[in-house]
């Protein structure tokens, strides 16, 4: 019996695969069978074959809101990672 898989489009929260499957992201475009992954807590953007990922089964909804951050300097002088809000 085959398993359906659903569609990856822009959007999409996926598992990563070349990474041995140990990060996630949100699909923030398609072009073909490329896609550019915003990794989930994270300022990372990669871009990838569509063989390289999964779609995550059960997303959280911070994994299926999350279009990519970007980092600030914290009070203390580290790092925090902010999620990139879109109106819409």
């Amino acid at each position: 019996m085959s398993q359906h898989k659903p569609e990856i489009t822009e959007g999409t929260p996926v598992r990563v695969l070349k990474w041995d499957g140990q990060y996630t992201g949100t699909v923030v475009r398609r072009d073909g069978d490329t896609v550019f992954v915003a990794y989930h807590d994270s300022c990372v953007e990669d871009d990838m074959g569509i063989a390289d990922v999964e779609a995550l089964a059960d997303p959280t909804p911070e994994e299926s809101a999350w279009r990519g951050g970007f980092g600030i300097m914290s009070a203390d002088g580290g790092w925090d990672i902010v999620p990139v809000h879109q109106e819409g």
